[in-house]
């Protein structure tokens, strides 16, 4: 696959070479997610634009030079459009509609937090507008969105303990308990890198970026129930305690692994 950022830096160099000035416009190689490649093809997409309509002002005939360009900017339409796929949209209750209010713009329903997900945890990152570019913004509200998809699931990881204490009760309760917190906040922040972005929505009354981050809920399941067996195991007495109480059972309604 073409590295959209790649050919972002081609085409700026090529359109330079005119004497076209571009401005605070930013593509990066290194962009990871789907959204940052999507940010830097449309600017590309703007770059070759912009190129042809200076040449077609010029009369300017369809020289090799020209021809390479449009050739390239066909290349990189294909690419981006093969790059664009985003979740099932029956992955989330993120309705599309414009159903609230963000900065004085009418905004998606998940711009709003409005979002629930059964089998997934979700949170909002924002960023506001920068003359730094585009992917400084992206990283800004990528950078937030963990921030509070760490605390949501943060607090998700303490609800489920605390819900499998009241069932479980005795010795396997109290233990339960003394560790939740630093359960919680031990996997919440190990998987930061697991929050990833699923939508984007740019407001056009202040040009800033908003960012819905999800992970699902099974890989943080897996290691929640992994790092309180290890500890109920540490104790022989709770352990079979743990099992005689169906403690595995309880797990599998509260943490289940599919």
């Amino acid at each position: 696959m073409i590295s959209i950022g790649v050919v972002g830096i081609f085409m700026s160099f090529a359109i330079k070479g005119e004497k076209i000035t571009i401005k605070e416009r930013a593509i990066s190689s290194t962009t990871s997610s789907n959204i940052g490649m999507i940010i830097a093809g449309y600017t590309v997409i703007e770059l070759m634009l912009e190129y042809l309509n200076r040449e077609r002002k010029k009369g300017a005939s369809m020289n090799v030079k020209t021809m390479t360009l449009t050739a390239l900017f066909m290349m990189i339409m294909v690419t981006f459009t093969a790059c664009s796929s985003g979740p099932a949209p029956d992955e989330i209750d993120a309705d599309e509609d414009l159903k609230c209010t963000k900065n004085g713009a009418p905004a998606p329903e998940w711009v709003c937090k409005n979002v629930v997900g059964e089998e997934m945890q979700t949170a909002v990152g924002s960023g506001d507008f920068s003359r730094i570019g585009e992917n400084f913004m992206l990283n800004e509200a990528t950078a937030n969105g963990q921030n509070a998809m760490q605390k949501v699931v943060s607090d998700y990881i303490e609800d489920r303990l605390a819900g499998f204490s009241r069932q479980v009760g005795g010795k396997v309760a109290a233990m339960t308990d003394g560790i939740a917190s630093s359960i919680a906040e031990e996997i919440s922040l190990a998987k930061r890198e697991d929050y990833k972005q699923i939508k984007l929505w740019r407001n056009p009354t202040d040009s800033s970026i908003e960012v819905l981050m999800a992970v699902q809920n099974k890989n943080i399941n897996k290691d929640v129930r992994q790092k309180l067996l290890l500890a109920l195991k540490k104790d022989d007495a709770v352990y079979k305690e743990y099992e005689e109480n169906d403690g595995e059972d309880i797990l599998d309604d509260l943490l289940p692994l599919d």
